[in-house]
């Protein structure tokens, strides 16, 4: 049995050898290309609509994310065997510190101040809109939620 090869897309030249296959390791991830995206919105008829397409991806990032929050202590532990750092073919993890500063009291006074000096700007109609950010907020359903358990 023949190996399995992945060649790259390099145009091929006259009288220039075309580039030896890479092979493709065991075990390694294989990353497949972005799914188009329907063109019009009458596509949307036999297809997923956008809406819960994005729903569904918010369910698969949070399930995502709840695992890579469990394993987040043992990758910090793992740089620190190692001197700080991982590298990879994947990618590549650093340790920082990051300080976390306690204020004195006279400082949070200040803080507290200029929030309700800032909201009392609002209510007068003395700040003024520059800008308006639309967003669009996704809340899951708790039936459509994942359960702790379906995580690994």
């Amino acid at each position: 049995m023949q190996p399995v090869t992945r060649s790259s897309s390099v145009s091929r030249r006259p009288g220039v050898a075309p580039p030896s296959p890479v092979p493709i390791q065991p075990n390694a991830p294989v990353i497949s290309p972005k799914p188009q995206r329907a063109a019009a919105p009458e596509q949307h008829k036999t297809q997923q609509n956008p809406c819960d397409r994005g729903l569904q991806l918010k369910i698969e990032m949070a399930v995502l994310e709840s695992e890579y929050t469990e394993l987040k202590p043992e990758i910090e532990a793992y740089c620190e065997l190692n001197g700080g750092s991982y590298n990879s073919p994947l990618g590549s993890y650093s340790t920082r510190y990051i300080p976390r500063y306690e204020y004195p009291a006279s400082i949070e006074l200040q803080r507290i101040a200029l929030k309700q000096a800032e909201e009392r700007a609002r209510e007068d109609g003395s700040a003024v809109v520059v800008n308006t950010t639309v967003s669009v907020a996704a809340t899951i359903t708790k039936s459509a939620r994942p359960k702790v358990k379906e995580i690994r």
